[in-house]
């Protein structure tokens, strides 16, 4: 089981009350694990996946397969994410409605977000992140290895893009990006 500092837990415990002792089954159980299809590319569905209800792309499946040996995620047919950070996608729907916007800056890319926010876009993204190691290595990677082109990937300081003024019809903020996703892995 995770060790978690003190300080959390009693914060938690303040928080929570009555649902804390929910909280700690929740973070001592396993986590379901999740993919994104890749609407660019043709792959079947793994056999007893389950669809997440906020996401064309997202499925739930039973149970988690050596990811590393499969040559599929390797070819980009598929994306794993977190179920949670699928939700991007309901968001964006309700942002935008019936009028896609054809650029979007996102200021915090990630990959998972980036290759999400691309596949529901008939335009461009630009991503920018700080983080020089993430946008070069991660990013960039994901983004070459989902077969899309409509990126460009900056490491710009997020002030740069002012000069710009309106060229973006949205911008993208999930900030703090907490890594939450993470801490139980």
């Amino acid at each position: 089981m995770q060790k978690w500092p003190e300080d959390f837990l009693e914060r938690m415990r303040l928080d929570l009350k009555d649902e804390f002792p929910l909280f700690i089954d929740a973070l001592s159980s396993p986590a379901p694990i999740s993919i994104r299809m890749n609407p660019w590319k043709q792959g079947e569905i793994p056999n007893g996946a389950e669809k997440i209800t906020w996401s064309d792309q997202g499925y739930y499946l039973s149970e988690r397969p050596a990811f590393i040996f499969d040559p599929l995620f390797h070819a980009g047919t598929y994306y794993v994410q977190e179920a949670s950070s699928m939700f991007l996608e309901h968001v964006y729907k309700q942002v935008i409605g019936d009028v896609p916007p054809e650029t979007i800056l996102d200021l915090c890319a990630a990959p998972g977000k980036s290759t999400h926010l691309l596949s529901l876009l008939p335009k461009k993204l630009i991503n920018q992140q700080r983080n020089c190691s993430k946008t070069q290595c991660d990013t960039s990677t994901e983004l070459s290895k989902m077969g899309v082109d409509n990126v460009f990937v900056t490491q710009n300081n997020p002030v740069d893009f002012e000069k710009l003024g309106s060229f973006f019809d949205m911008v993208v903020v999930d900030a703090p990006c907490s890594g939450e996703g993470v801490v139980s892995s």
